[in-house]
């Protein structure tokens, strides 16, 4: 058994045309279960062969064209445990065990993302990631809440599942309207030259995609007035939220705090075994998203009212000592008079 040559090796040294062959037709989260699987039952690869590898899968998904020397740095450094800057964009991180990773984070997905507290005439709502519920959680506590004034803190929100952010948003859209949403720029995998392609996703296709059978929800919080609470630590899901509630429903909504940290991708988790027999899993960019219609997404998600607060303690949130917080209330209150 440890002499056979394993799929692995061979899609490693048959080179790029059958690279192509390989991966026509086969989806992503395909490849990454074929992977999962051939990569631990036969031998361990060479030494080299893993960076190789990797170096290949970054070619053929980068959105970008690829430095292969910046790229195989930064793939030595992650199989060493450390963070790489040379590559940054399209090649993110390696990681251990993707099987311990993978229950950790089901079990962040089950978990409540979302907490409310209505203190007056307004609602102040703090989503602390998008896991599996999250729009949900959001749709059942705004709709059994009189408060037309919403505040939702997206500050310190690293994303999630992309998806939620999308649902929410289409809570808050004009349901009879068609606007753009959202552009996405990926690798297409299905042919084989892997050439990249832009497609626009307007209002009602994404309402019949995610609310097939809930479509009273499309445009069911479009009336309440929301103020957005965002800093650099605003991150990937939330910052498309936060700038597609802004364009699809500029009356009432309006954002408060420091522009976000820019990040408008999506990354592919790929499962792979290193030389030395553990598992690892390699992120990298595989889907660039620009809110509209644009070409290309905004460098940063800036806000309508600039405020700084230092974030010293996580229970200084939605607090009278929270300045960010107060001023989006006056605004709020203000608006709406």
């Amino acid at each position: 058994r440890a002499n056979r040559i394993s799929p692995w090796n061979k899609f490693v040294i048959q080179g790029e045309a059958s690279v192509k062959r390989i991966f026509k037709g086969v989806s992503a989260t395909a490849i990454a279960i074929l992977m999962a699987q051939g990569s631990h039952s036969y031998a361990a690869p060479k030494p080299g062969e893993v960076e190789s590898h990797l170096l290949s899968l970054i070619q053929q998904f980068s959105l970008t064209k690829v430095d292969e020397e910046a790229c195989l740095h930064d793939i030595r450094r992650g199989l060493n445990g450390k963070r790489g800057k040379k590559c940054f964009g399209q090649f993110d991180r390696i990681i251990g065990g993707w099987q311990e990773e993978r229950a950790h984070r089901e079990w962040q997905e089950a978990s409540k993302t979302v907490t409310v507290d209505v203190p007056g005439d307004w609602a102040y709502v703090k989503i602390e990631r998008f896991g599996l519920t999250t729009a949900d959680e959001f749709y059942s506590a705004l709709s059994g809440i009189k408060q037309q004034r919403i505040i939702i803190d997206l500050r310190q929100n690293g994303g999630g599942r992309l998806d939620q952010a999308i649902k929410m948003a289409l809570m808050v859209v004009d349901p009879g309207g068609n606007a753009p949403v959202y552009t996405e720029t990926k690798r297409d995998s299905e042919t084989q030259d892997f050439r990249l392609i832009t497609k626009t996703f307007h209002v009602q296709e994404l309402a019949d995609r995610f609310f097939s059978e809930q479509r009273d929800r499309v445009g069911s919080l479009r009336d309440k007035h929301f103020a957005i609470l965002i800093n650099d630590h605003t991150f990937s899901a939330c910052e498309i939220l936060a700038e597609i509630m802004r364009r699809l429903n500029p009356d009432n909504v309006f954002l408060v705090g420091r522009q976000t940290f820019g990040k408008w991708t999506a990354q592919a988790w790929f499962p792979f075994q290193d030389a030395e027999g553990n598992k690892r899993r390699l992120g990298y960019t595989v889907l660039r998203y620009a809110p509209g219609s644009d070409k290309a997404p905004p460098e940063h998600v800036k806000p309508d009212y600039k405020r700084t607060y230092n974030l010293r303690r996580e229970g200084e949130l939605g607090v009278a000592s929270d300045t960010v917080y107060t001023f989006a209330i006056r605004r709020l209150l203000s608006r709406t008079e």
